[in-house]
């Protein structure tokens, strides 16, 4: 029931802790879209850009969480395979149209961004994080196939379910209760 735009604004608050590589979070990016039509370019919107501490540029896209619509509940052939879905197919292809036109034009993109944000933004072969779908629901099998899905595209940093968001928060926090724990002994 929730607006991807609403996913977006409660990922805001916790990125930057699950990513600490990054020092800046951009939200609702612009990007020029050159070749949608041979007379017109559209400006577009990337969800959310990070900036590391080298003023490095990454893009995040956000999809809503749902069980059905990333890999195939159902086997595909007799190969026993499951399969990426449209919305995991159309998601990894709109990403990678923002990087095509972001490393295409780089040099307008760094000063355009850099002008926009107040920051010195360079664009070096951005890599890209994919959050969606839920997975807890899913058989050993999907979960396996859906892995090399996911490691099939080499550009990428992660593709990150909300479940796998979860188990990062859960995982810092049991390491910062550890810590404490060893400090007050």
């Amino acid at each position: 029931q929730y607006s991807e735009k609403q996913w977006e604004n409660k990922i805001l608050d916790i990125i930057l802790i699950l990513f600490p590589k990054y020092i800046k979070v951009y939200h609702s990016v612009p990007v020029m879209d050159y070749y949608t039509e041979p007379t017109k370019s559209i400006k577009r919107q990337m969800d959310l850009a990070l900036l590391d501490s080298n003023f490095h540029l990454d893009i995040i896209e956000i999809k809503k969480p749902s069980y059905n619509d990333t890999i195939s509940l159902k086997p595909y052939s007799t190969r026993d395979n499951h399969i990426p879905m449209k919305n995991l197919s159309s998601a990894v292809m709109q990403v990678e149209k923002y990087i095509f036109h972001l490393n295409k034009w780089w040099r307008d993109w760094e000063k355009e961004l850099s002008t926009l944000y107040g920051d010195e933004i360079q664009i070096v072969n951005p890599k890209w994080i994919l959050i969606m779908w839920r997975c807890d629901k899913l058989t050993k099998r999907q979960i396996f196939d859906f892995e090399v899905i996911k490691r099939q595209y080499s550009n990428i940093v992660d593709i990150i379910t909300y479940d796998d968001l979860i188990k990062r928060i859960d995982n810092i926090i049991a390491k910062f209760s550890i810590q404490q724990k060893w400090t007050s002994e």
